[in-house]
């Protein structure tokens, strides 16, 4: 029997309808994870209101998906909020963090900052 240790990690991406624009699609956003990594959690921080008629956000990786569909009123302005899940979520191809904007008319406003934990076996 072996024992490997695993280090957490943390990937902070920004969301920003300023930046990124508000259309209902796949925004790419500078940041990645590695492959084979587990996501173990997940903070979001509202830093400005998201605001769309009842536009969607989630957070993804390739075709996996990091967190569920949020709108802007399941966020707290200002605080950390840790979006937990019954399971941790498995990547296994790197790839670059995205958002997906689905749901109503597109976001109008607003900044996600995103912190995604994970164990890297790599």
């Amino acid at each position: 029997m072996s024992l490997t240790l695993s280090s957490k990690k943390v990937a902070k991406v920004t969301y920003d309808f300023a930046v990124n624009g508000g259309a209902e699609s796949t925004i790419s956003l500078e940041g990645y994870l590695p492959a084979n990594v587990l996501v173990t959690g997940v903070w979001i921080r509202e830093v400005t209101n998201v605001t769309g008629a009842s536009a969607t956000i989630k957070l993804v990786c390739g075709s996996t998906d990091i967190t569920a569909a949020l709108t802007g009123t399941d966020i707290v302005t200002g605080a950390a909020t840790l979006i937990s899940s019954a399971t941790a979520v498995y990547v296994s191809t790197a790839g670059q963090l995205k958002v997906t904007i689905a749901s109503g008319s597109g976001v109008t406003a607003g900044k996600l900052e995103y912190f995604v934990e994970y164990v890297d076996n790599n």
